[in-house]
């Protein structure tokens, strides 16, 4: 089911509802450990210290059904160059690592706990040759203009300071019609809000954005071709856009 607003269509999609169950010991035991999950919540935008592990495979377990889902929306080739930005534990990395085979896939990260983790990783699973790993932000980010097929953020850009900055940096570094696909498991939605403002209140540097919101990022940056795909139920959302071509 699509809606349109003003200049871009939402394309609404839904899933098998995934079955989550806890029961009332479970709710009591997982009480006790309310003060580290908030220490958790507040330490994802830049996993440090004996946590990052932790908050990596928790991340991680989340965001897998998102990223599964958003994948099925690109068809990537074989030889693409491919950048993921806030890589996390490196677990997206291997992901389009199996899908662009005879590609290159760069990861960039703030979190040097994050990098220690998926280096090893890396190198655990003789990826090196293909995987390119280093420390660095999306405002700034260390490539050339025209380099990449693909450029993929995964529950990043509501943690981004600057998000115009960072946007007009991904398109930059993006070839001609290489398009840049953002997943995130949160954005705004009634249904959802009680949820979203316990978020920001462990994480105020979080933001929730809505589809038209995510759409002026892309829209700002002169991508084309914008697609929103969101799954109500689960809180999904998806977008994809379109680097011009010199022929334009």
């Amino acid at each position: 089911m699509n809606f349109q607003d003003n200049s871009f269509i939402i394309i609404k999609e839904k899933i098998q509802k995934r079955k989550i169950e806890i029961d009332i010991k479970e709710q009591k035991r997982l009480e006790k450990f309310r003060p580290v999950m908030e220490k958790i919540v507040k330490l994802t935008a830049k996993p440090e210290g004996r946590l990052a592990r932790l908050i990596a495979k928790i991340m991680e377990q989340q965001h897998e059904p998102v990223v599964d889902w958003a994948l099925k929306h690109i068809n990537i080739h074989q030889d693409w160059k491919i950048l993921d930005i806030g890589f996390g534990s490196g677990y997206n990395l291997f992901k389009f690592a199996k899908r662009a085979i005879k590609g290159t896939i760069y990861g960039i990260e703030i979190s040097e706990a994050m990098i220690k983790t998926a280096s090893k990783r890396v190198n655990n699973e003789n990826y090196d040759d293909r995987i390119v790993i280093i420390q660095a932000s999306a405002d700034s980010l260390p490539f050339r203009d025209d380099y990449f097929d693909l450029i993929v953020a995964v529950a990043s850009v509501h943690y981004w300071n600057n998000p115009k900055k960072c946007f007009n940096e991904i398109y930059r570094a993006l070839k001609p019609n290489g398009m840049f696909l953002t997943i995130n498991n949160n954005f705004k939605h009634p249904d959802f809000k009680e949820y979203h403002d316990s978020l920001i209140e462990h994480s105020p540097s979080l933001k929730i954005y809505s589809p038209q919101e995510y759409y002026q990022f892309y829209k700002s940056a002169e991508f084309s071709d914008i697609k929103i795909y969101i799954v109500e139920s689960e809180n999904w959302i998806c977008l994809l856009g379109q680097k011009k071509s010199n022929l334009y």
